[in-house]
């Protein structure tokens, strides 16, 4: 079998254009002998990229809460996504990259909500054991900040 040199598409060993992309398939074209694949598709690379990107977005995402997920995870697994839809695209094999990384767009956004479930809480139940609102209690929380950042600078 011949591989296009353009698309990477699969085509008959005597055929004269692809049947994907209609480009020539001139002598150079490699083919296969058995399990010898001797033309690497380009796209593949990306689909490697993808997928490697999609492991480290879903790891980070599960390891912080709040600022990981959403400010770095989230723009880590639409580039990976990206590229692993253009893989597939561009007739690659490699899905996993889209798998990946559409699994750690979710669990970012999970995590996210699931940190300001667990902080409300939190707030709720200190502002009922003082006896005070909510308000107050964040409002605390920013000024006992604004204290420690004062203190730093």
């Amino acid at each position: 079998m011949k591989y296009c040199p353009k698309c990477g598409e699969e085509n008959k060993e005597d055929a004269k254009f692809c049947k994907a992309c209609g480009t020539a398939m001139d002598g150079n074209t490699t083919s296969t002998g058995g399990n010898n694949v001797t033309e690497v598709k380009k796209s593949e690379g990306l689909g490697t990229a993808s997928m490697i990107m999609g492991i480290i977005a879903l790891v980070l995402s599960f390891t912080c809460f709040v600022i990981l997920p959403l400010f770095i995870v989230i723009p880590l697994s639409l580039t990976g996504l990206i590229l692993g839809i253009v893989n597939k695209v561009q007739k690659g094999k490699k899905i996993s990259g889209i798998v990946l990384n559409s699994i750690a767009i979710f669990v970012a956004i999970l995590m996210a909500f699931l940190f300001m479930v667990v902080f409300g809480v939190a707030i709720d139940q200190e502002a009922k054991r003082r006896g005070t609102s909510t308000d107050a209690i964040i409002d605390e929380i920013f000024n006992r900040s604004d204290t420690v950042i004062e203190e730093i600078y």
